[in-house]
């Protein structure tokens, strides 16, 4: 064997000892890679960065503020090098003047407005962390509806290649009785046109499996899709907790909840914003600079003082900021309380779904014990001549529906669970760490 053969041999090998090797990708893991990696929870990490350094911004706004100030004046006609600072005893006077100074302003009473703007940033900063918080449940959510909806769809795919198997042998078998003599031409067409059905339902299904694979590899921000996807393990929730028990602890701790709440606070603080610009304005103020000739005279000079600004007139412009902030603190209580009531349906909607899909497993459960039990007996009066193709495959499709129905109970339990936990601000990623699959 030539060396590029022996070459080719060894990256075949080596590839399939890697996708041996490979581990299925549990949900957690998908959950957390999503978290990481997924640009829209990555934006609002750096929202709540900005939000950060605004506090910082607002507290910088209390501290006293010193410019540099330099500059060289040519005069037309010469002028005082500097203020007289005896009778009688003038300055020299030039045409060329030079300053260098440091000028310094300490705000003293503004009304409370530097102090609200510090709490506003506070509150924002509260307000983009329940943001991330929501989004990363949101999100949470999603990887978990692809990852088991990916899977449902590939347990059915299993399900239907096993049917076409059986249809391919039945085909076989009934057109071994038509030559023979045993089963009409039409049963022969009958069942053909089931396989039919089962192979168009199959390639439906391979499209499902990859547009939600897809969409599980977009949520968590990668290039490849994962090769092999890991049971869907159950969520365990106490089954003591009442539903007014689930809606009370969403009202405490939904993200959206609080962030809706951080929001009144900080439409509180922007009303207070606005009335202190109706109210004096104090600062500190002062000066210290070098005055110098085109010969090199130099003289320091100073000026401390209290500067106060009081607004008369302007249109009634700040009373309308003053209305408009009132206007945002009460359209803000209206949303949380709009909120709050969504949260509570979602909640009742979500419980009533779990309790639902328990009910619907143990009736599909039954559904599919009774759909095998027809389906051996009509196997076994087909073959025996005691039934007719027509009864044989109205089992095999009875059978096929029961088994999709389980399949889809079961996801659709841990769906509407994830959703529960949602709903009640408590989805995160250490909601499957310990659990037991399904």
């Amino acid at each position: 064997m030539s060396k590029i053969g022996q070459g080719i041999i060894w990256v075949v090998l080596a590839s399939l000892t890697g996708a041996a090797w490979a581990e299925p990708l549990t949900v957690q893991q998908a959950v957390e890679q999503a978290l990481a990696h997924n640009p829209g929870i990555e934006r609002q990490r750096q929202h709540i960065n900005s939000e950060t350094l605004e506090r910082s911004i607002a507290q910088a706004h209390r501290l006293p503020e010193l410019d540099l100030q330099a500059g060289l004046t040519h005069y037309s006609d010469p002028a005082l090098a500097w203020p007289i600072h005896q009778p009688g005893a003038f300055p020299p006077f030039d045409q060329d003047i030079s300053n260098i100074g440091i000028n310094v302003r300490l705000p003293l009473y503004t009304g409370g407005r530097l102090l609200a703007a510090v709490d506003l940033a506070d509150e924002r900063s509260a307000m983009a962390q329940h943001g991330l918080q929501a989004s990363e449940q949101e999100l949470t959510f999603n990887v978990i509806s692809s990852f088991g909806k990916t899977l449902q769809l590939q347990h059915l795919r299993e399900a239907m290649e096993h049917r076409i198997r059986r249809l391919e042998a039945q085909v076989e078998d009934v057109r071994k009785r038509f030559r023979s003599g045993r089963a009409a031409e039409l049963d022969v067409a009958r069942i053909q046109t089931q396989l039919s059905e089962a192979r168009y339902e199959l390639a439906t299904l391979e499209q499902g499996v990859s547009n939600t694979l897809n969409l599980l590899t977009t949520l968590m921000g990668r290039s490849q899709a994962p090769q092999q996807l890991a049971a869907l393990a159950d969520i365990p929730l106490n089954a003591t907790t009442g539903i007014e028990s689930w809606i009370e602890q969403a009202l405490t701790a939904h993200p959206s909840i609080r962030q809706a709440q951080a929001n009144i606070r900080a439409s509180e603080q922007r009303v207070a914003m606005a009335k202190g610009e109706r109210l004096p304005q104090f600062s500190l103020v002062g000066n210290s600079r070098y005055l110098a000739t085109s010969d090199g005279d130099g003289q320091d000079e100073w000026q401390i003082g209290v500067q106060m600004s009081l607004p008369l007139y302007d249109g009634s412009a700040r009373s309308d900021k003053v209305t408009q902030s009132q206007i945002a603190r009460q359209m803000a209580q209206l949303d949380l309380q709009e909120l709050r009531d969504r949260v509570a349906y979602q909640v009742r909607e979500a419980h009533a779904a779990v309790a639902t899909a328990q009910l619907q497993i143990e009736v599909a459960e039954q559904g599919l014990s009774e759909a095998e039990e027809v389906l051996r007996i009509e196997t076994l009066r087909y073959k025996t001549g005691t039934s007719t193709i027509t009864d044989l495959l109205g089992a095999e499709a009875a059978h096929w529906n029961a088994r999709a129905k389980l399949t889809q109970a079961r996801y659709d339990l841990v769906i509407y669970k994830s959703q529960l936990l949602k709903a009640s601000g408590g989805l995160t990623r250490a909601v499957f760490e310990s659990t037991t699959s399904p």
